[in-house]
């Protein structure tokens, strides 16, 4: 059960409670393969039996101490239709941060720092086929063998939703009804804390939530791997014809009754633009923190019969990042998050600029990187979709086009981490449990800046640790307005 400073634990142990609560230091960190380790605190408080209601016993508690710290990762998938789930363990990291004499007074508190680190891959999987064999007397026996090892890198922490929950709407569905995620990816640190042969009890603050989240993505890219990528963009091309009356210069429009007449009565083909909209350098590749841009062009074909080439003006271009999950089916289609992408001039396309406009998707911030681990996949896509306004037409085009999503680039070890623009510290997008409260991303940017609470500070929820666990429901995708 979770310790509360306001509800009293009852002890029935002779020594009364020891209590503990695991702190991390920068609970909001994504951990990028195992760059930085997960760090922070335990808390521990004795609090002995109690005589009366406001009557402690004044016993020092004294004894072995063995206090582990325990990093795991486990995958599931649940197959909402078939009522069943799969489970994957990723990962168990365990690190001993004390083992010896503990010696602690009445209503007192420890404080025992951890550092734990990933690890560079996930637990192997070992795949197993049976073999038949006869022996001397005719008889087949069937033996279970190892048939392959698999090993492969940890995926990133993940949540997501089945698709009858995944716009918000509830259905036929109990309000009151938790809903289990379709596929989730997590990763927990824990404290197990132990007194061997003492005649105390050990509470552990953090028994309901399952330890405290922790999240991962994959092992930062090398600068020249990314430079490379980052070469590699597609095009694509959207031709519109704009045909009416708007298009004659203004001394062929007809004027007053008989003019308007007799264009009604005697009609002439109005005039025909026609013109290319080309959408370059579309990224295949992004990463987190780097900034996405394209360009577009417009090229008025030949066939076009007006006298000039009317004015084409960009009125908006939506970028939106769309998620695809596999693991069950149907496979979430999920749209993460869409913003209006900024360009280079309200004016319309002139020769000046090349007819070429410019467009600004801004910098991504945190999702889940594009990953595969056995069952489950992680692709993205974006959709541009752009409007134009010739004369008193409007044209709109939509295209989707794939996209690879990357972790941040290698840090710079050149010069000192600064922790006002590192994009672990403060993800703009967080893929936030149901139970995310937005105010949690505002405070303690700067890794490491708060002091460490006190027990009853971290069983209040005063730690500043909010434990989330990522979730597609939650807000993300390119920061500058896109991303939180």
């Amino acid at each position: 059960m979770t310790q509360s400073s306001r509800i009293p634990h009852i002890h029935h142990a002779k020594l009364g409670g020891l209590h503990h609560k695991l702190v991390l230091e920068s609970p909001r960190r994504i951990h990028y393969g195992n760059d930085f380790p997960v760090s922070g605190n335990v808390l521990l408080k004795h609090l002995p039996l109690l005589r009366g209601i406001n009557s402690p016993l004044n016993a020092e508690l004294f004894g072995p101490l063995q206090v582990d710290i325990v990093l795991k990762g486990e995958a599931r998938i649940h197959h909402e239709a078939e009522s069943r789930g799969e489970i994957f363990r990723l990962c168990k990291e365990v690190v001993t941060i004390h083992d010896g004499p503990f010696r602690a007074p009445a209503d007192a508190e420890e404080v025992l720092h951890f550092s734990i680190k990933f690890p560079a891959l996930a637990a192997p999987v070992t795949n197993t086929a049976v073999a038949a064999v006869q022996d001397g007397d005719g008889i087949w026996n069937f033996r279970e063998r190892v048939s392959s090892v698999e090993t492969g890198p940890l995926p990133p922490t993940l949540e997501v939703l089945h698709n009858s929950h995944s716009w918000g709407t509830f259905g036929s569905t109990n309000l009151h009804t938790v809903t289990k995620p379709a596929i989730k990816v997590q990763y927990t640190v824990e404290a197990r804390v132990r007194m061997p042969g003492i005649d105390v009890e050990i509470v552990n603050a953090d028994a309901a939530s399952g330890g405290a989240p922790v999240f991962y993505d994959q092992p930062r890219v090398p600068t020249a791997i990314a430079q490379r990528d980052q070469t590699l963009t597609s095009d694509a091309s959207q031709r519109f014809t704009v045909q009416n009356d708007s298009l004659r210069p203004a001394y062929e429009q007809p004027h007053g009754l008989r003019s308007k007449t007799k264009a009604f009565l005697k009609p002439v083909d109005p005039p025909k633009f026609v013109f290319d909209a080309n959408f370059i350098g579309i990224p295949l590749h992004a990463y987190i923190g780097q900034p996405l841009s394209f360009a577009i062009t417009i090229e008025p074909d030949e066939t076009s019969t007006t006298r000039t080439n009317p004015d084409v003006f960009l009125d908006k271009c939506t970028i939106s990042l769309i998620a695809h999950t596999t693991g069950i089916q149907p496979a979430p289609l999920k749209i993460v998050k869409t913003k209006e992408a900024t360009f280079s001039s309200a004016r319309p396309f002139s020769r000046e600029d090349g007819m070429t406009k410019a467009i600004d998707i801004g910098v991504l911030s945190w999702v889940s990187t594009t990953f595969t681990f056995r069952n489950i996949s992680r692709t993205y896509k974006l959709r541009i979709a752009s409007q134009f306004t010739v004369g008193s037409q409007q044209l709109s085009t939509s295209r989707d086009v794939p996209l690879t999503i990357h972790p941040p680039l290698e840090l710079d070890v050149s010069r000192p981490i600064d922790m006002e623009d590192d994009p672990d510290a403060l993800p703009s997008y967080q893929e936030a449990s149901r139970s995310n409260n937005a105010g949690d991303f505002a405070e303690d940017a700067a890794e490491g800046s708060a002091q460490v609470p006190s027990y009853e500070q971290a069983v209040s929820g005063h730690d500043h640790g909010g434990h989330h666990a990522g979730s597609d429901h939650g807000h993300g995708g390119f920061a500058g307005g896109f991303g939180g």
